[in-house]
């Protein structure tokens, strides 16, 4: 089953035929992301290269490897950072194509192992085959080792359905190498003016360096329709069924989703969408058991392997809240998922909450904020629960036309409860010059 998997994956990666679509117009249910043409109706093609150079001061950089007394590593250091950026798109009448990708080169002064580069990278693909059909495309990929990720990476979320589980990993515990890949297919039928159909599938991976922690290699296929009761106002039901594999052994689980969407366009500025659904989770999974000790006597061993299913049930959920201000956007969000965990928290019951805020002082100007909190609640595993929280703050300032003055702060921390002391926290403070065509100021995104 693993290589059909990653022989999906790739035959999704080479065709790069990846479909997501909405109709026209109206609220989009959170079943379906919004559509790639984001950009001003009359733009045929944009591009817009950036690049940074920052120092940078690290707290709290942790590896999965002990020391001789059986302590986690951990050290902070200094460093300086080059950063790049790329993003754009082109449209014509019937298609859109969008590019993205942020990636960094870093080096720290007091350990040259921490030592590295950052990618990720996401290309979309958008056409209207008819009047009433839409197909759109993306495959998705990327690489890092700072618990942070990859500067920018907030904005490397694919547009693939976002009924799964979390594609891209974004809760690791150490600085390990991560590997991230994927792809996806979705195709959305406008029956009517109000009744659309969709239909699609994707596949993802990811691998961790360290032998330490799992990887997964997981597919979902889904099918939605959406409703439109008012210019305003859409309902929507869905059906999804996933199937992760992880690595090393660790088994493999079955998901089944059905879900109500509703979104609502409440005021000029408000926006709010919620999904909620019932999940059934199945596993597979080899486990150590104590042999009896007649058994043990005759096998000479304590311990044997048994085949461990188990079945589990529980709601799903996710809503958003948005608005729109002259001079700046806030954002405030919620869900409930079952999520294929962090390497060490495998198949997981997922709760995360984030709000955020933009401000764009003026053409010149531009800052934002963020906090988040994510706990795992193992469903295959007995260890306790594992809580994240998270907080920033980034700011650029235009200083000449194209050169910007930029500075971020970003602090983390991870518990684990119930049995285990571990317990850190880790921040990362820079401010450098980026270089970034445009009459806007840097994005923060």
């Amino acid at each position: 089953m693993r290589y059909r998997l990653a022989a999906l994956i790739f035959i999704l990666w080479a065709s790069s035929v990846v479909a997501q679509v909405m109709p026209s117009g109206g609220p989009s249910i959170l079943s379906r992301q919004p559509s790639l043409r984001t950009g001003p109706a009359d733009a045929l093609f944009t591009i817009r290269p950036s690049a940074s150079i920052v120092g940078r001061y690290d707290h709290g950089l942790f590896l999965p490897a002990t020391d001789a007394e059986g302590r986690l590593l951990g050290q902070d250091s200094y460093g300086i950072a080059a950063i790049l950026g790329l993003d754009g798109f082109h449209q014509t009448r019937d298609s859109v194509v969008s590019l993205d990708y942020r990636g960094q080169f870093r080096h720290y002064t007091e350990n040259d192992y921490l030592d590295g580069s950052d990618h990720a990278l996401s290309l979309g693909y958008e056409h209207r085959l008819t009047n009433r059909t839409l197909v759109a495309g993306t495959a998705f990929g990327g690489l890092y080792s700072r618990s942070f990720g990859v500067p920018g990476l907030g904005r490397m979320s694919p547009p693939i359905v976002d009924i799964g589980p979390e594609i891209i990993p974004t809760n690791e515990i150490f600085d390990s190498r991560v590997y991230y890949a994927g792809a996806g297919a979705n195709i959305v039928h406008q029956k009517s003016m109000r009744l659309s159909f969709g239909a699609g599938a994707n596949g993802f991976t990811v691998h961790r360096r360290s032998r330490s922690l799992a990887g997964v290699i997981g597919a979902s296929a889904q099918g939605n329709v959406a409703y439109r009761l008012s210019r305003r106002q859409t309902i929507g039901a869905d059906y999804t069924f996933t199937k992760f594999d992880f690595t090393k052994g660790f088994g493999l689980s079955d998901m089944h989703i059905v879900s109500l969407n509703y979104a609502a366009q409440l005021t000029r500025h408000w926006t709010f969408s919620t999904r909620a659904g019932i999940f059934r989770f199945e596993n597979l999974r080899v486990v150590t058991v104590q042999l009896d000790p007649v058994i043990a006597e005759i096998l000479g061993r304590k311990t044997g392997l048994e085949t461990h299913h188990q079945v589990n049930y529980g709601p799903i959920v996710r809503a958003v809240l948005t608005r729109e201000f002259q001079r700046g956007s806030f954002s405030a969000s919620y869900s409930r998922i079952v999520s294929p965990g962090n390497g060490i928290y495998l198949s997981s019951i997922a709760e995360s909450g984030r709000v955020g805020y933009n401000y764009r002082g003026s053409r010149r100007w531009n800052s934002g904020v963020a906090a988040g909190v994510t706990q795992y609640g193992a469903l295959t595993q007995t260890i306790g629960k594992y809580h994240s929280y998270y907080g920033s703050a980034q700011t650029s300032y235009r200083l000449k036309r194209f050169l910007h003055l930029t500075s971020s702060f970003i602090v983390r921390s991870h518990r684990i409860g119930e049995g285990s002391d571990f317990k850190r926290t880790s921040y990362s403070a820079s401010i450098g010059l980026a270089f970034a065509p445009g009459e806007i100021p840097l994005s923060l995104n």
